[in-house]
């Protein structure tokens, strides 16, 4: 029998991370969690996040202290990638897949280099027009994540 996917660990918590978290927590709270350390951490625990003016209590776990997950998706800006790597590691595990929607141009090869390029989903998001003001995210479009491999040929 094949593994299924039960919980979604989010690292990040901007426009991208917070719209994701919200809709699999509206499908499932149990199902998802975020990832993150600080004061980031602390406001988090506290305020959850807002999208489209409803607030989400979406659990979030200090990396120390976070459990293998089945899915783990990446979503913060480029200069926070190095850290958000090693946040995640103790989140990673041996049926884990990671999913970066960060749409850069080298996040998947730099996060596949710690934990194994056979972890990666490749994906690119398009068409969300997510915005983040403070501490709230609006969206009007929720767009699509393509999936494809890492060389995509006519």
């Amino acid at each position: 029998m094949e593994p299924t996917i039960e919980k979604t660990a989010i690292i990040g918590a901007g426009a991208l991370g917070a719209v994701y978290g919200s809709i699999f927590y509206e499908m499932d709270p149990n199902s998802v969690f975020f990832i993150a350390d600080g004061e980031r951490y602390d406001a988090l625990k506290q305020n959850g996040v807002i999208v489209n003016c409803k607030r989400y209590a979406i659990p979030v776990v200090k990396s120390e202290y976070s459990v293998p997950g089945c899915l783990i998706i990446v979503a913060v800006k480029h200069h926070q990638l190095d850290d958000a790597i090693n946040d995640m590691r103790k989140t990673v595990g041996s049926q884990t897949i990671i999913l970066s929607v960060m749409n850069g141009i080298d996040s998947e090869e730099r996060i596949g280099a710690v934990y194994g390029m056979d972890k990666i989903v490749y994906g690119l998001t398009l068409g969300i027009d997510a915005v983040r003001t403070h501490n709230s995210v609006n969206y009007s479009n929720l767009g699509r994540i393509l999936f494809g491999e890492k060389d995509n040929f006519l």
